[in-house]
């Protein structure tokens, strides 16, 4: 309104003049460029110039003449105007753009959480189609992400068998990628405005988690069935030792007491080992150890838990010393040794011995049953896991061998089965040799011992 008073009153002074507006223009140029105080100079600078150069008559800059001050008056109060409006419009549009890069770098800071993301993001827009995703999702279903909301959902098969509701809000509904077979938690978030719609879907891959869970089931479930046994043994022998018994009856219930007591500890063992494979605590001093010294005290003890099974040993005397864990070493002898005799001839024998291949030592262990199939060979080292050949012969856990790769692999070292040309099944660790030279004093001789 203030403009529109002073403009009509600078038309009503004979007319607008022919450098008002290049005064103006100067005005408002110097405002951008140097702000308002620029522009307040400039103004002052240019009423001047308008009154002096460009008013016209004989003394354009007389102040005693009223028409001379009223256009000073005039025009200065324009150009305040015109430098206090440009100066707001030029702060706006640097706050404009201030506010754009922010948003700009918010939205390159979320894009970049979104791909880094483990779950898969999808979020359609108000027509259904996928307008953005993550590479979670491209490997959580395979190839590509879903092109359309409907084609996510027809790859997603719900846990109880009911349908996804397009565009709902639900949370870690439990389902199966159909392409994948991956568990999944699925999300859904809805956003609405009054311009538009679109949905977030978030799919968490919880396949890892499903399979642990199945895997302690299962392994609390043989757990059981293992421990039940040497403990009810443990536990009547002990009740009956409280009785008047005959000597021989006596001796007979404290050999049991032993037997089922070392099961018991060996199973143990093994179940710790389990405990910390899965935490990722398993881990293995390395030490030269001379085999030759140690596996003999393993195989006398084997030997007096299985006395009717001959045991045959082919330590050579000058074994090099190896690089692994005492503990774990005897450990994986046991089972083997113990696996030999349940799974071979009745009788034996079981064969134990030593080679050095390069810069490396195998261990063999030999027993002379019906061997390993060609499918079985796989898997015979996982976790519960037992060929159809041995099912019928002994009870068992299906953690022994399991065992004994983790064990190996702790010392850098690798467990392998094959069936032996000759008839019965072989089971080889290999580990690395130690760069430590022995004196042959310390070396304990060791020849082809029959039992």
């Amino acid at each position: 309104m203030l403009v529109a008073l002073i403009v009509e009153r600078l038309l009503e002074l004979r007319g607008l003049p022919v450098g008002f507006m290049p005064l103006v223009a100067a005005v408002a140029v110097a405002a951008v460029l140097g702000g308002i105080w620029s522009g307040l100079v400039a103004t002052g600078l240019a009423a001047l110039a308008h009154v002096s150069f460009f008013a016209g008559g004989a003394a354009p800059l007389d102040i005693t003449s009223p028409d001379s001050v009223t256009r000073l008056l005039l025009f200065a109060a324009v150009g305040l105007v015109i430098s206090v409006l440009t100066d707001r419009l030029t702060r706006v549009a640097a706050e404009n753009a201030r506010l754009y890069r922010a948003v700009a770098a918010r939205g390159e800071e979320l894009e970049a959480v979104v791909r880094a993301m483990d779950e898969a993001v999808l979020v359609a827009d108000a027509a259904g189609r996928i307008s953005r995703s993550n590479p979670s999702a491209a490997a959580l279903f395979g190839t590509r992400p879903p092109a359309t909301l409907e084609e996510a959902f027809r790859q997603l098969e719900p846990a109880d068998g009911t349908a996804f509701r397009p565009w709902a809000s639900f949370r870690r509904l439990p389902a199966t990628v159909r392409a994948t077979g991956r568990s999944v938690e699925a999300s859904a978030f809805p956003v609405a405005t009054a311009a538009n719609r679109s949905l977030i879907l978030v799919l968490r891959d919880v396949s890892a988690v499903r399979e642990a869970e199945a895997v302690r089931d299962v392994f609390l479930g043989v757990l059981s069935h293992e421990l039940r046994t040497p403990i009810t043994t443990i536990y009547g022998a002990a009740r009956l030792l409280r009785r008047q018994l005959q000597p021989d009856r006596r001796a007979e219930l404290v050999e049991d007491l032993l037997a089922e007591s070392d099961r018991l500890a060996r199973l143990v063992e093994d179940v710790l080992v389990i405990s910390r494979f899965e935490h990722g605590r398993l881990s293995a001093s390395s030490e030269p150890l001379l085999l030759q010294r140690s596996l003999p005290a393993v195989v006398a003890r084997e030997r007096q838990r299985s006395p009717d099974t001959e045991f045959v040993t082919d330590l050579p005397s000058d074994l090099p010393p190896v690089l692994g864990d005492q503990t774990y070493v005897e450990q994986i002898l046991r089972n083997l040794l113990t696996n030999a005799v349940k799974y071979g001839a009745p009788g034996g024998p079981v064969e134990l011995s030593a080679t050095t291949i390069g810069d490396e030592m195998a261990i063999r262990v030999r027993d002379r049953g019906p061997g390993i199939g060609a499918a079985d060979r796989e898997r015979l080292f996982d976790l519960f896991y037992r060929a159809d050949t041995v099912r019928q012969r002994a009870s068992g856990a299906g953690i022994g061998l399991f065992v004994c790769r983790q064990l190996a692999e702790a010392m850098d070292g690798r467990m392998s089965a094959a069936t032996h040309p000759g008839g019965g099944a072989v089971f080889e660790l290999v580990l690395p040799l130690a760069s430590l030279e022995l004196d042959e004093a310390e070396r304990e001789p060791s020849a082809l011992v029959p039992a």
